[in-house]
């Protein structure tokens, strides 16, 4: 059992940036043709698929469809999707019997599929069940999770275990994403467990993962801007710290920020503006400054001044 749970951290740099957070989904009746594409580069990345049905004669309606809901799942059907269709740019896949197997016979069925346009540069990590999944995009980027999920679709090629005996499952936590976004989204690195005690207990007695998909993402610096004699209060939410990118204290324009009929210049900066800044603010999670020539000085007397500062919260 140890060999088998050593080699639990699986890391791939393949399958990223999705055009969104949401999956797209499309469903086709038994017999028709489902066709995905993604533009340009984007590849396919398959969230879910389902072949049989769930719900009554609202989709696909047919005469065979007499009860309002049903629980009827081809096992196979992620696999066939995920084979037909992940990584590429475009895919056909025919909703049968003869691809998926026929899991309620005499059931009108349908094919329902999400996926995912994705560039090939984003990061999918796995973790097997019990062990922490470290993410760690660097300083100067932060985290955007495209997608999670903790459970298991697949067989024993990943986290292998002796509870693991069919080829395919349908099994997810349904609150993958939400733990997962909350944990590390717009930080620069955050880990998670794999537990049931994190995600809730999808699949009793199945042993499970947690796979994410994320990208790096350039943290763009926020900026605020103060008049002259008024506050400047900032904020990065906990445990973010305060990184100042550029602050002046001054004028460089001519009227547009903080309009005043006492503007002389424009050219107006007072060289202890990041000093002053970073001191009161660099590392920290909030700060609070005056926008004042007592604080900074009067670099340009007689010109009504304001304060801006760059900032990124790490």
């Amino acid at each position: 059992m140890k060999s088998i749970l050593s080699v639990c951290l699986l890391v791939f740099s393949a399958h990223a940036k999705f055009h969104s957070s949401t999956a797209e989904s499309i469903t086709v009746c038994e017999h028709e043709t489902m066709q995905i594409s993604c533009d340009g580069s984007m590849q396919i990345h398959i969230t879910d698929a389902s072949y049989g049905r769930r719900e009554g004669a609202k989709t696909c309606p047919h005469s065979s469809v007499r009860m309002e809901s049903y629980q009827c799942h081809a096992e196979s059907s992620e696999r066939v999707l995920i084979e037909a269709c992940e990584g590429k740019s475009a895919c056909v896949v025919d909703a049968k019997n003869g691809v998926f197997g026929d899991p309620c016979r005499g059931v009108f069925k349908y094919l329902r599929v999400a996926y995912m346009c994705i560039d090939p540069s984003q990061n999918i990590m796995t973790v097997c069940e019990h062990q922490r999944m470290n993410i760690d995009c660097g300083d100067g980027k932060t985290i955007k999770i495209e997608s999670a999920r903790y459970g298991r679709r697949d067989n024993r090629e990943t986290c292998p275990h002796p509870t693991v005996t069919s080829a395919t499952y349908d099994c997810r936590a349904e609150s993958s994403e939400q733990v997962v976004i909350e944990a590390c989204e717009g930080r620069s690195r955050c880990h998670v467990y794999a537990r049931n005690s994190v995600f809730g207990d999808p699949c009793p007695g199945l042993f499970k993962y947690l796979r994410v998909a994320y990208q790096c993402v350039e943290s763009l610096p926020k900026s605020k801007t103060v008049c002259e004699n008024q506050r400047l209060d900032i904020y990065c939410d906990e445990p973010k710290k305060i990184i100042i990118e550029s602050a002046s204290y001054g004028r460089s324009d001519n009227g547009e920020t903080c309009p005043h009929p006492s503007i002389k210049t424009n050219r107006c900066h007072a060289e202890s503006s990041e000093r002053v800044v970073s001191e009161a603010c660099e590392g920290n999670s909030q700060c609070r400054l005056v926008a004042s020539n007592t604080v900074f000085g009067d670099p340009c007397g007689g010109t009504f001044k304001y304060l801006q500062v760059k900032y990124r919260c790490f």
